[in-house]
C-alpha cells in the first residue's frame, strides 16, 4: 500500500500547502513576497543544467501546477497522457518546494523531489533548483539540476 501525502499533512511540519488564487494573472504577492498565485498553470522547460554539467535528452514539455496543490509532468504530451504526477507543497517564506510523486505512466521511480522555486520576469519564468525531474530514462536520476521554465 502506497502512502500519499496530502497538503494538510504538511501543516504539522510548519509547511503550507500551495494555495493559489483562481486568477493567476492577478499576481498579488503572498506573505513573504512570494507570488504563489503565479505558480498555478502550465510551464514548459526552456533550459536545464545539472551539477555534472550535463543536460537532459528530453525536455519537460508540460509541468502543470493545479489550484488544489497537485502537479503533473509530461515529456511528450499527447491527449491526456501524463508521465508522472503527485502532490506539491511550497513554503512561501523560504521558496522550498516539495513534489511527491504519487504515480507514474513511465520510468521514474516513486520519489520525493525537493528543491527551491523562484519566479522571475513578473511571473513569466519559473526557476527550479536542486532537484532532478528526470528525462524518462532510468539512468538519468539523482543529479541536482537547475531548470528554467516559461509559462505556456
Amino acid at each position: 500500500m502506497r502512502a500519499t501525502l496530502f497538503p494538510a499533512a504538511f501543516a504539522a511540519l510548519g509547511l503550507v500547502a500551495v494555495a493559489w488564487a483562481s486568477d493567476a494573472s492577478a499576481g498579488s504577492p503572498a506573505a513573504g513576497g512570494q507570488d504563489e498565485a503565479a505558480l498555478e498553470g502550465k510551464w514548459s522547460e526552456r533550459e536545464v543544467v545539472c551539477d555534472d554539467q550535463s543536460t537532459h535528452t528530453r525536455p519537460v514539455r508540460e509541468l502543470v501546477f493545479t489550484a488544489d496543490g497537485r502537479f503533473t509532468l509530461t515529456w511528450e504530451p499527447f491527449e491526456s497522457f501524463t508521465d508522472y504526477w503527485g502532490v506539491v507543497v511550497h513554503d512561501a517564506a523560504s521558496g522550498d518546494l516539495r513534489m511527491e510523486v504519487a504515480d507514474t505512466n513511465s520510468n521514474p521511480p516513486a520519489q520525493v523531489l525537493t528543491g527551491v522555486a523562484e519566479l522571475t520576469e513578473g511571473g513569466r519564468r519559473l526557476i527550479l533548483s536542486g532537484l532532478d525531474l528526470g528525462d524518462g530514462q532510468r539512468h538519468h536520476w539523482g543529479r541536482r539540476c537547475r531548470y528554467v521554465f516559461g509559462r505556456i
